[in-house]
């Protein structure tokens, strides 16, 4: 039951891979969500939006099993019409700039005081909801079972009670460093996002 609990928890807060070609650089954005490809493009689910990169420059699609993303970028489909929405609070970085990027080191000392709080911060709130719940679900789980089994000295109990806390205990930890890397990738692919914008106008003049 406890590993049950520890799989579905962190494993899903793993997700697919891509790695590809920018200008002379290698780039590699982690926790992304393959949906879809085609007119020569893939397209993934990365900061809560949809985002695409050109096939030619894709070096590797992965799962979060390390297996390759098998996908067809020659099929055609036309594109529906986004609407443009007065509010979205959820709209991520509407207003980046490169020179003023996320923070890795508060990210991680947000999360590090409480956990989800580097990834609000981040503005992934998704994620943050996840680990705002399930950490401190995870310590009262455990809390509760150590204590009902002290009562009743059973030892193996107890370390089924223990082994939960120590689950949580990781899983704050984890919660500290995903934000950091969450940070570190963010940056990354703004900034790439805005030098194909920075090309583009270079192509137009």
């Amino acid at each position: 039951m406890k590993k049950l609990i520890f799989i579905l928890i962190v494993g899903s807060l793993f997700g697919d891979t891509i790695t590809y070609q920018t200008g002379r650089n290698t780039r590699k954005i982690e926790n992304v969500k393959f949906t879809r490809a085609g007119n020569g493009n893939v397209y993934f689910i990365v900061f809560g939006k949809e985002s695409s990169r050109n096939c030619n420059k894709v070096i590797e699609f992965t799962d979060d099993n390390g297996n390759p993303i098998n996908y067809d970028y020659s099929r055609t489909f036309v594109e529906p019409i986004k609407q443009k929405s007065s509010k979205n609070k959820y709209s991520f970085r509407e207003r980046w700039s490169y020179s003023e990027p996320k923070d890795p080191f508060k990210s991680g000392m947000l999360s590090a005081i409480i956990p989800s709080g580097g990834h609000y911060y981040n503005e992934e709130y998704d994620k943050g909801v996840k680990y705002l719940i399930g950490v401190p679900m995870l310590y009262l789980i455990g809390s509760l079972i150590t204590e009902n089994n002290i009562v009743k000295d059973d030892v193996d109990g107890i370390t089924a009670g223990v082994s939960i806390q120590l689950v949580a205990l990781f899983l704050h930890f984890y919660n500290v460093y995903d934000a950091i890397i969450s940070s570190n990738n963010i940056n990354k692919a703004y900034y790439d996002e805005y030098l194909e914008n920075q090309q583009k106008k270079a192509d137009s003049n």
